[in-house]
């Protein structure tokens, strides 16, 4: 899926993240719709997308320091000298200001925030696929809730036909009336669960409304249908490509982001060497002049009285800046751990997948041959019940049994 809503349309910037066409696999046209129709009106979505906008103007921001600062300012003044003349002046005021990053204060910082909006992009396109995710899995139980539902109407039918031939046996005093009365509870059983089946359906369908956005509107369609299962995973796949998964994207980042920050807190112990000037322009209604330059940027002696206000600064807030490195230093193991447990989590996530998809294409292959033998069994002894050679309730038990594998 591309997400087709404003919402979904972020391109990425951590490159390499895990492909999202896995959901044309399902090969419904219907499922590709209600997943962009959810990512359109999520609202987790929509937050995550105002966070990857937050990080990217922050990171913009950070950068800004690295270039010269620059603030203007306008003033008036007048005065009536005597009863005939007015003296009007103007004062107009620029104040340049840049900071030589020799420490790398400004740029640890700055690649720090760009980090952060790496990481919050990956962060974005994880909330994509997990809605997604939820998505197919909602709309897949939905239709297995019509499947049961359907087979629940099925053996209704075929309860109540073998009812009425009970019934029309006990008239012909083939059968006990004891043989009706275990069919009217075995139909009655099936009422039930059909009953439980349609409840089932009809709470799922709310769950996707409420994803899709649509709740509560009642109107989704409901096929009853399957989609057959999808190609097996190639064995052989490095581990690296866990690495492609957004959360574990993320978590790397921020790791990153932790290290320049804490090394950006180092640097503000160091003394900060940073140059201005101002530049002044009056003028009048007699006279005109113009005083400041840049020339006192460079002058020596304002070097010096700057680099000895900076070298005072670290003195003083030297506690401080000594704990704001402590407190860097504590958010860089936390990355660290949280990293780490990402990383563990998905390749728990994918051993369990891999496992589960093994283990339940086996499982489908032996109640698919299970479904057949019943089916057959259920037709001999049809056949020997019409001739008489076995009673209803041996006839009730096969049914049972098959109904019950169609359950599964």
């Amino acid at each position: 899926f591309t997400g087709a809503s404003r919402w979904a349309s972020c391109e990425s910037a951590a490159p390499g993240l895990v492909d999202s066409g896995w959901l044309h696999t399902f090969r419904s046209q219907q499922l590709i719709d209600y997943v962009n129709e959810a990512l359109k009106n999520n609202r987790d979505l929509r937050a995550a997308y105002a966070r990857l906008l937050q990080s990217r103007a922050i990171a913009r921001q950070a950068g800004a320091d690295l270039l010269p600062q620059v603030g203007a300012s306008v003033s008036a003044e007048s005065a009536d000298s005597d009863s005939i003349s007015r003296t009007e002046q103007y004062e107009a005021e620029l104040e340049i200001a840049w900071e030589a990053d020799i420490w790398g204060r400004i740029r640890g910082q700055r690649a720090a925030a760009a980090l952060d909006a790496v990481a919050q992009s990956a962060l974005f396109e994880f909330t994509r696929l997990s809605i997604a995710a939820q998505v197919v899995d909602t709309w897949l139980v939905v239709q297995g809730n019509q499947l049961l539902l359907n087979v629940a109407n099925s053996e209704i039918r075929a309860r109540r036909s073998a009812l009425n031939d009970i019934r029309e046996r006990v008239s012909a005093q083939a059968l006990l009336a004891v043989d009706e009365k275990w069919g009217a509870a075995e139909l009655a059983r099936a009422q039930a669960r059909q009953a439980e089946a349609l409840q089932n359906l009809k709470a799922s369908v709310r769950a996707l409304e409420v994803i899709l956005g649509r709740y509560p509107s009642g109107t989704l369609p409901t096929h009853g249908s399957l989609p057959g299962l999808p190609p097996r995973v190639p064995v052989g796949l490095p581990s690296e490509l866990l690495e492609r998964r957004p959360d574990v994207v993320a978590a790397d980042r921020l790791v990153a982001a932790a290290f320049y920050r804490k090394k950006a807190a180092k640097a503000a112990r160091l003394p900060r060497v940073v140059l201005s000037t101002d530049l002044m322009g009056t003028s009048g209604s007699i006279a005109n002049g113009v005083s400041g330059s840049f020339d006192g940027a460079f002058d020596p002696d304002n070097i010096v009285w700057t680099l000895a206000g900076n070298l005072i600064a670290p003195i003083v807030f030297g506690g401080r800046l000594n704990e704001e490195v402590k407190i860097q230093t504590a958010r860089q193991r936390e990355a660290l751990a949280v990293f780490g447990a990402t990383a563990l989590n998905a390749f728990r996530e994918v051993e369990n997948a891999l496992n589960n998809e093994k283990e339940l294409r086996h499982r489908l292959a032996h109640l698919a041959q299970a479904e057949t033998n019943l089916a057959d069994a259920i037709n001999l002894e049809q056949q020997r019940y019409q001739e008489a050679e076995i009673d209803a309730a041996r006839l009730d038990e096969a049914r049972i049994r098959y109904y019950n594998v169609m359950r599964d």
